[in-house]
C-alpha cells in the first residue's frame, strides 16, 4: 500500500530534514561549547585595507562631534557601513555586495557585543529596492552567548531554536509558512 502526503506536508518534512542537516553541519558539539559566540566587530581589518590604499574611508559626525556613521568603499561602492548611536557606540554594521545591495546586517549592544546577525535578500523591481530578512539569523545575549537562531524565508520566520541563558538548546519551533 502506498501512502501519498499532501505537498505542503512533504515540503515541511523536507525543510525539517534540511534544517536538521544544517544544524548538524554547523557544529557537532553539544551543550554550551557549540552555542557560545562572543563577538565584537573588528574594524582593524577594514582600517588595514585603508592604510594599504585598498579601500576608501568616509566618516560623518553629528553637530556635537559624535560619530554618526563610517563607510568603507572597496571598488566602486560601499562594502561596509557602520552606524553609531548618540554616544558613538557601534549600533549596526551592514555589508554590501558588489552592486551596493545589502547582504547581511548586524546589530550591537552599547558594550560592543553583537546583538543579532541577519542575512538579507535585496531585489530591484521597477526601480524600487526591496530588502527582506531571508536566510539564517542569530540573536545573542549581552554576554555573547547565542539566544536564538533560525531561518527567515522572504521576511517570514520558518524555524527558530531558542537557547537558555545557561547556554543550552531549548525546543526548536518549525513554522509552516504555506509554500
Amino acid at each position: 500500500m502506498q501512502v501519498s502526503l499532501p505537498s505542503h506536508t512533504m515540503k515541511l518534512a523536507l525543510q525539517t530534514l534540511a534544517i536538521t542537516l544544517l544544524i548538524a553541519a554547523c557544529g557537532s558539539n553539544s551543550g554550551k561549547d557549540s552555542i557560545s559566540k562572543p563577538f565584537k566587530f573588528d574594524r582593524d581589518k577594514l582600517d588595514k585595507l585603508v592604510k594599504e590604499k585598498k579601500a576608501i574611508y568616509d566618516i560623518s559626525k553629528r553637530g556635537d562631534g559624535t560619530l554618526q556613521w563610517e563607510k568603507y568603499y572597496l571598488g566602486d561602492s560601499v562594502k561596509y557601513e557602520l552606524n553609531f548611536d548618540s554616544k558613538s557606540n557601534l549600533s549596526r554594521v551592514t555589508k554590501f555586495d558588489e552592486h551596493g545591495l545589502p547582504v547581511w546586517q548586524e546589530v550591537y549592544y552599547p558594550n560592543g557585543q553583537r546583538k543579532a546577525h541577519y542575512t538579507i535578500q535585496t531585489t530591484k523591481e521597477s526601480g524600487m529596492v526591496q530588502t527582506n530578512y531571508d536566510g539564517y539569523f542569530e540573536q545573542y545575549f549581552e554576554n555573547g552567548n547565542v539566544m536564538e537562531r533560525g531561518v527567515y524565508k522572504n521576511q517570514v520566520l520558518v524555524w527558530v531554536q531558542k537557547i537558555t541563558k545557561e547556554g543550552y538548546p531549548a525546543d526548536t519551533t518549525f513554522y509552516d509558512y504555506g509554500q
